[in-house]
């Protein structure tokens, strides 16, 4: 009896054994794969290049947008321009005559690009109604205003902006291909790392759950 505890107690012992080095062995190669297959270098050169082709797409929507924005800063110069021809002093307007227009420019409001109600409040001797005679005016002169497209943008505006795109496209286009040599080194080391390290990891788990199966029957006797 005392033989057969014994006997039980070594072939337990040896397949403890067994099985911790099947176990530290399958975690070192499950370590390696982490390692090798998990390139935080190879993740942040993808999301890098990810958004140089994100940038190169919205180039083509940027350019619309400019010059979107640059019509709309041309029809405000235009209106600008429309209001700056009116003279406050030549408008005949009520209880405003050379005295009053005098004092208005000394002010800086000279025509009717100028007239803001909240700046003329602050002159003395404006009033409310007075104030309101001269935007009045004004809003009289801006449904006067036509806008003109030809004169959207000059052809100097448009290939300052097409100039300026294509700048930055041939950066991008420079930086994509730059990255894509590297991009493709790394996906192939990792490629092979797991082609070498998979039917290593399976037969040492195939190992490890051999032992254990191993132990328990042991550890049962």
């Amino acid at each position: 009896m005392v033989v057969l505890r014994a006997q039980g107690s070594m072939a337990q012992t040896q397949a403890w054994d067994v099985y911790r080095r099947a176990l530290v062995s399958w975690q070192l190669l499950v370590n390696d794969w982490t390692a090798t297959t998990s390139n935080g270098d190879f993740t942040t050169l993808k999301q890098h290049l990810k958004g140089i082709k994100e940038a190169l797409e919205d180039l083509s929507a940027e350019r619309q947008q400019r010059l979107a924005a640059l019509g709309v800063l041309s029809a405000t110069a235009q209106l600008d321009q429309h209001l700056a021809g009116f003279r406050v002093e030549d408008a005949k307007l009520h209880n405003i005559g050379p005295a009053r227009s005098a004092e208005l420019r000394s002010w800086g409001i000279d025509t009717a690009a100028d007239v803001e109600r909240d700046r003329i409040l602050q002159i003395p001797g404006f009033g409310p109604t007075m104030v309101q005679r001269l935007v009045n005016w004004r809003r009289r002169l801006e449904k006067r205003f036509r806008y003109k497209p030809a004169q959207n943008t000059s052809r100097r505006d448009v290939q300052r902006i097409d100039r300026d795109l294509a700048r930055r496209r041939t950066q991008l286009m420079t930086d994509l291909r730059a990255g894509i040599g590297p991009l493709e080194d790394m996906s192939k080391t990792i490629r092979d790392a797991r082609a070498r390290l998979r039917p290593q990891i399976e037969d040492a788990f195939e190992a490890r759950m051999m032992a254990k199966v191993t132990l328990d029957v042991a550890r049962q006797r």
